[in-house]
Formats: structure tokens, sequence, C-alpha cells
């Protein structure tokens, strides 16, 4: 799309003509955009404009294509945008994910190597509630981007609270799109979307209708390194996990079509895996204009770097972002996992 009109700088975007013209989003780049190049935090003057943006009623969203989560939380608590932690356990004891900002992450994976009990579960109607209802009292339509509902059973409790709010608020239009994704996979679609949305007046239904011709476009292939953690999950039986690991066999997995985890190969040995996963890349990777390529590893530099090596030359010129895996996505794959994500002609 080609922008109607350029500033030098966002504190010069006129509030009140933002309000005249009937706008109720805006989604703002972090990057050269909320924060100058270089530095770490937004300076005074943008958050004063965000400040009297939000006194307006118009509600800002942070849209950023930087995956290094500790800057991108940082600067959404900055810009006073709303990021819900996702909730795991550590032998007993409940945490939230804060998108890297405070969360060792390698300190995380070594408590799982030393053999600590790691779980995760899904948010209750509460929490949901308390995201969803101030957009439906603002009388704002909603277009909501998940991840698989395959994968989790938080969309039970999420319909709870929809059903609750709509009732509450029944002017209010709500949909929700399934990415059929997990991870960066489902990631790697919000940000298409925020982007699509962004240049298409916020269309909704056109956003929404989007999604649709790339759901099956977004590619998720990744190894673990120890079968014992898909064990702990039950995708596996620990008999298979036992003499898998014996046999050095690591499986690579993806998501498929339906949006579950499944086995797409067993390779004998690290290297293997890996020239696995870089042949199917070299073989299905379709660039879309936009859409980076992200490179995922849990605590596992090595590979990662290996991994990024081999795929460069293979991604056309298109940007490559590695992104830590997280403990909700690593309590169940476990360190050592490293993964891939990108736009394909087909999962």
């Amino acid at each position: 799309f080609r922008a109607t009109r350029y500033v030098a700088s966002l504190p010069l975007v006129s509030v009140d003509e933002l309000v005249d013209a009937g706008v109720e989003l805006v989604l703002l780049d972090r990057d050269n955009t909320c924060v100058p190049r270089d530095a770490r935090e937004a300076p005074a003057e943008v958050t004063e404009w965000l400040a009297r943006v939000r006194a307006a009623g118009v509600t800002a969203c942070l849209v950023s294509n930087n995956f290094h989560t500790s800057q991108v939380s940082r600067t959404a608590r900055e810009l006073g945008v709303k990021v819900i932690p996702m909730p795991y356990t550590v032998d007993g004891e409940e945490r939230f994910y804060d998108l890297g900002e405070n969360t060792d992450l390698n300190a995380f994976f070594k408590r799982m190597r030393e053999g600590a009990s790691v779980s995760t579960a899904g948010l209750n109607p509460e929490t949901y509630i308390e995201l969803f209802e101030p957009y439906f009292a603002a009388g704002e339509d909603i277009l909501y981007v998940a991840f698989s509902s395959k994968m989790s059973n938080t969309f039970s409790y999420l319909k709870i609270a929809i059903d609750e709010l709509s009732a509450k608020y029944p002017g209010v239009r709500y949909r929700r799109f399934d990415t059929l994704n997990i991870s960066m996979g489902a990631g790697l679609m919000v940000y298409m979307a925020a982007k699509f949305f962004n240049a298409n007046g916020g269309d909704i239904d056109a956003t929404y209708d989007y999604l649709g011709t790339l759901v099956q476009n977004v590619a998720v292939l990744f190894a673990v390194d120890d079968l014992k953690y898909l064990a702990r999950g039950g995708r596996l039986s620990p008999a298979k996990a036992a003499i898998g690991n014996v046999l050095q066999l690591k499986p690579v997995l993806y998501v498929n079509r339906e949006g579950e985890i499944d086995v797409l190969t067993k390779q004998k040995g690290f290297k293997k895996a890996m020239s696995y996963i870089v042949s199917s890349f070299e073989q299905k990777f379709r660039p879309v204009e936009g859409a980076p390529v992200v490179i995922v590893g849990a605590a596992c530099d090595d590979y990662v770097a290996e991994l990024r090596s081999r795929i460069e030359p293979l991604a056309q010129g298109t940007e490559i972002i590695v992104q830590p895996v997280g403990p909700v996505i690593g309590a169940h794959c476990g360190p050592g996992t490293y993964g891939i994500i990108f736009t394909a002609e087909s999962r």
C-alpha cells in the first residue's frame, strides 16, 4: 500500500485530527517510529503523545517485527499496550511468562535438564474477561487471532468469557480466527494480519479473509534433542522415548493442516535431522512480502547458529529473525529444541 501522508515524527500527528476522522485504533511500529534507532526506550514526547491518544478514547496497539521479546515487552509497557502473560509451573510454583523481560530462559532450561517438573495451563474465564471487556465496553468490534484450538483447552474458557461479554454488550461483533498453528507460526500470522489490517482501513472482515489465504501456507518445522519431554507431555510413550534416545533418533515434527503436531520423519542424529529441515525449507519456501523467516531455539545457541548459516543462502534475501523458545512452549519440547517458521507452498 502507499502512505497518504508523511510526518517527521509521531508527535506531529494531531490527536484532534484522528478523533475528528473517527479513528478508533492506531497501529504503531516500534522501531524508528516509537523508539529511535539504537535506543532502548521511547522518548518523553512519544509517551506523552500516547497518553493524549488514550485520553481521547483511541486504542493504541504496538506492532513490531523485532522478535527479541524483552525489547517488545518493555516498549509495550512504556506505551500502555497490554501484554497477557501465559502461566506455567516449575516444581509446583506457578509463574507467568513475561515475554522474556525478566525470565532467565537459560536457567529455566537448565532446571528442566536437572529434572524439574514443568507444566502449563490455560487461562481462566476471569482473565479473558479482564482482557476483552474494555473493548466490548467501548463498543469496538473484535478480531482475535488465536493459536491452534487443537493445542489447548483454554478456548473452552475463552468461550465462557465471550458468551458472557456478548450477552452484556450485545452490539459488539466478535470474530476469532484459528491459525491452526503454534508458537511463532501463530505469531507470524498475527504480525501479517496487523499489517494487512492497517493497510486496509481497519477492515476486520477483509483481514479475516486474508488470514484464510495464509493459514495453510505458514510452515513450522522443529526437532527435539531429548524425547523424554515429549513422553512427559503424553505425545510419546516412555518406552518409545527411551528406545529412541538410545538409538539417537531425532524426530522432525511439524504442525499439520488440522493444527496438530505430527511427526514428519525420524532421523538418526543431529546432523541428519538438521539437513532434513534445511532441505524441506529449500523445497517449500515461498517468500511473501513483509514476512520474515523465524528461527527459534531452546537454550541451544550452537544449533540455532548452524541452522541460520545454512538457511541464509536459501532465504532469497528475506529477513531472518532469531527468537528464543519460551517456557510455555519449552515445557513441552524441552531444551535443545530448534526450529524454523516460514511462508511456504504448503505446510
